[in-house]
């Protein structure tokens, strides 16, 4: 007798609501004051209620603070995580599930985990997960209803399952009327949400995403270890991580130990290789009012130069081998290739290997322009090209790249100047060097303008 196998449905997980990240560079940068301390409480709240497996109330005390503050990276992360796993609670209700599965993916379609989900509801409803046309007859449904977000996500798996020019069209008509709704009436703030990829984290920048302040840290970095000496008596593995601020002006403060070696010279050498640093350079246009920096010193037999770019090794191939398992997935995982792509090209940024970082980004770029539609992600990718266009000595070619990123963004995805800071900082970064002066006081402007009215 033949076996009936269920779908293999997977619960999604809170975030972590502290601002910490695990970078490839020995520098994690936080940027304080996008939100409010109320906000944060919220958020650790709504977090505790997902741990305790209380999405009802989860939901309740998020979807407030998110329409409030829309681009508060953790509250709209753990939203789409409670729809989920709400959802999942509902699997003997099929259509209750693969409602709150629309809520989630609305609020972020970029989790391979949240698409598996919706593949396998679909499975439920006797239907084929990976048909454009099921997924096309589940958007008309939508309409139907008027549930706009289950119409835009079905509309865009369809799409990714097979670029037609008819579901363009009809995807075109959806965003129409999404942006017409009124966001107060039902789900259609949701809705609007769904037309705007989830925001970077606040908690820290990298790389392309944010190329001012990371070319920043890299030069305060190089400044650090000028001062780091251990010569003498590192010669076990310690590692010993240290906090501080940097002011606007450059100032620093409230440096401490934060993460202890074991051994009082060790932790002293690392005090001492930032207090040398005296004052930092000033942060770069367009930073907030001080930025929060831990920064951890590997020391070990081999040095820890070697120590430091032997992580970053280490986080390379680790990401070449989930860009490895993506490309093999097939079509199933093609929405998610550019992404790890431009991951990867920050990481040879930062090694220095700034033409294969190019050619990876050159990938990433054409990977996004055959997505159903443009986004974020493209800037990203262009403004990594162009950083290594311009580090290999091509600037023309690079001030080229840098002129059809803001093209993107200001007539196919109108952003408003306040959202592409960076790509504007870099632009005139590059202008500058290329000694367009009058051009790059002119993107500088508009960072300021930018700045000021955010």
């Amino acid at each position: 007798m033949p076996q009936i196998r269920t779908p293999n449905f997977i619960v999604m997980l809170t975030v972590a609501v502290a601002f910490s990240a695990s970078l490839a560079c020995p520098l994690s940068v936080r940027a304080e004051g996008s939100v409010s301390a109320a906000d944060r409480q919220t958020n650790n709240y709504a977090s505790a209620f997902i741990a305790k497996g209380q999405t009802e109330a989860a939901i309740e005390t998020l979807i407030p603070l998110v329409r409030h503050n829309p681009g508060y990276y953790h509250a709209r992360l753990n939203l789409a995580v409670a729809y989920c796993n709400y959802g999942l609670k509902n699997r003997d209700k099929p259509s209750v599930l693969i409602d709150y599965l629309w809520r989630s993916m609305a609020l972020d379609s970029s989790d391979p985990i949240a698409v598996k989900n919706l593949q396998n509801a679909v499975k439920l409803l006797g239907k084929d997960p990976i048909s454009p046309a099921v997924h096309a007859a589940l958007a008309q449904d939508c309409l139907k209803s008027n549930c706009l977000y289950g119409a835009y996500v079905e509309y865009m798996e369809a799409l990714w399952l097979k670029p037609d020019e008819s579901l363009t069209k009809e995807l075109k008509l959806v965003e129409e009327r999404i942006r017409v709704a009124p966001p107060e009436e039902g789900l259609n703030w949701l809705a609007k949400l769904a037309l705007t990829d989830m925001p970077a984290p606040a908690a820290f920048s990298t790389g392309a995403s944010d190329i001012a302040l990371q070319t920043y840290i890299r030069e305060l970095e190089r400044k650090i270890k000028q001062h780091w000496n251990t010569k003498s008596f590192a010669k076990n593995s310690n590692r010993m991580k240290v906090a501080f601020k940097v002011k606007r002006d450059g100032a620093v403060s409230n440096l401490r130990v934060i993460v202890s070696s074991g051994d009082s010279r060790v932790d002293q050498a690392g005090l001492m290789a930032v207090q040398k640093l005296g004052t930092a350079p000033p942060l770069p246009p367009g930073s907030p009012e001080f930025v929060s920096i831990e920064f951890s010193f590997d020391y070990n037999g081999l040095g820890s130069v070697e120590a430091s770019r032997a992580a970053i090794l280490k986080d390379l191939a680790a990401k070449s081998k989930e860009l490895s398992t993506l490309e093999n997935q097939g079509i199933a995982s093609k929405r998610f290739l550019p992404k790890k792509l431009v991951e990867i090209g920050e990481i040879e940024l930062l090694l220095g290997n700034y033409q294969k970082g190019y050619v990876t980004f050159v990938r990433a770029v054409e990977l996004y322009k055959t997505a159903p539609i443009l986004s974020r992600g493209l800037l990203s990718a262009l403004a990594g090209k162009a950083d290594c266009q311009q580090l290999l000595g091509d600037r023309k070619a690079a001030i080229n790249t840098l002129s059809e990123a803001l093209a993107i963004a200001e007539n196919d995805l109108h952003l408003k100047d306040s959202e592409i800071v960076s790509l504007l900082e870099l632009s005139g970064k590059v202008l500058y060097k290329d000694n367009s002066i009058p051009q790059a006081e002119k993107m500088f402007e508009r960072v300021r303008k930018a700045k000021a009215t955010n």
